[in-house]
């Protein structure tokens, strides 16, 4: 019975967590003292206790706040990276462009591995179908009119281009001929799409009233029935591709005529060219100098007495792809053009001028 009774509590001030008796005292029983409730630990260690466990969950709680810095931090600097990289493409880019401009239409020349121009260098050779005379190299001038007949020689000019540096000496043959094969003008200047509705080259050819009334195929036919009278324009073939187009015809049957942007600056029946395109894949290798000096052949041979062209004024710029078929002033004055006049249109941001080459 006596295993049985709970042995009595420590005395007051010794059962707080005292597991050392004072001087000369021994506990004889401090297991069961546990075992029966009496033990408690000292405010002393609880003390102890909660140092520990805050200190860990400190730590704890510092690693947790770290994780996210972490990952903010190289969010930031990643982002940071991209913009920085992005920015040095840029102007990469925008300084590789200047140079290029600097090279191609001012005319830089710089140094190749083969010792040549960077530039292409163009041999000339003409191949009128007419006679070599003097008397014929010019015909009696008449005014042309849209149901005239034009003369359509075989082959207005061709030209041979050694381009690229670096040993890439390919040559590359440029015939520019009358635009007469329906087909190769709807490659350059016809849509995707059948029924897509696109200029057809058709803005400055007719009135601007019938020009809005023709919508997706029925453009593609006007320009069938326009060439049916004759050649509307001029192409530019590499072997029997079509590379390139130009737009040529008498000012007087195109809108040019009523133009109040456009001055007059005489009374002859000039010829005027106003549309330039070059097929994409084969921009940027001298096409357009042989397609702008056929468009001058052409009108010659068709008795014209002037031509007259209307570039942007861009001083080297870059002008936009969709506004650059006008023309620079640069290119004109390659092919023997000067500027007679300002005028008042403006495109994409740049001054046209109007720049004319006498062919009597």
């Amino acid at each position: 019975m006596a295993d049985h009774i709970p042995p009595p509590p420590p005395p007051p001030g010794q059962w707080q967590g005292q597991l050392h008796a004072p001087p000369g005292q021994q506990w004889q029983q401090p297991a069961a003292w546990q075992q029966h409730g009496y033990y408690q630990p000292a405010p002393a260690q609880l003390g102890a206790g909660l140092h520990v466990t805050s200190i860990v969950t400190g730590i704890f709680g510092v690693i947790c706040g770290l994780i996210p810095l972490f990952f903010l931090g190289a969010w930031a600097f990643g982002s940071s990276a991209l913009v920085v990289g992005v920015i040095a493409y840029r102007k990469a880019k925008a300084v590789g462009q200047r140079q290029g401009r600097a090279g191609m239409i001012l005319g830089a020349r710089s140094p190749s591995c083969s010792g040549r121009s960077a530039l292409p260098s163009w041999r000339t050779r003409s191949t009128r179908s007419m006679t070599t005379s003097a008397a014929s190299r010019r015909p009696t001038r008449r005014r042309s009119s849209t149901s005239a007949t034009r003369a359509v020689p075989e082959q207005l000019r061709t030209r041979s281009c050694r381009r690229g540096a670096c040993g890439n000496q390919a040559r590359v043959e440029i015939d520019v001929r009358p635009a007469t094969v329906f087909d190769d003008v709807a490659t350059m200047v016809g849509p995707k799409r059948p029924d897509a509705n696109v200029c057809w080259c058709l803005s400055y050819r007719i009135p601007s009233k019938e020009n809005r009334a023709l919508v997706g195929p029925a453009r593609g036919e006007r320009v069938r029935q326009l060439m049916e009278q004759g050649p509307i324009g001029v192409l530019a073939y590499k072997g029997d591709e079509v590379v390139g187009w130009a737009a040529v015809a008498p000012r007087a049957e195109t809108t040019f005529a009523r133009n109040r942007k456009i001055p007059h600056v005489d009374d002859l029946d000039a010829w005027c060219v106003w549309c330039i395109r070059v097929r994409p894949g084969h921009r940027k290798q001298g096409i357009s100098l042989p397609l702008l000096e056929g468009a001058v052949e052409f009108a010659r041979e068709n008795g014209a007495p002037a031509i007259e062209g209307y570039p942007v004024d861009n001083q080297g710029a870059r002008v936009d792809t969709t506004m650059a078929y006008v023309g620079t002033r640069r290119l004109f004055e390659r092919a023997g053009f000067t500027k007679v006049a300002d005028t008042t249109s403006v495109l994409d941001g740049f001054p046209r001028v109007l720049m004319r080459r006498d062919l009597r």
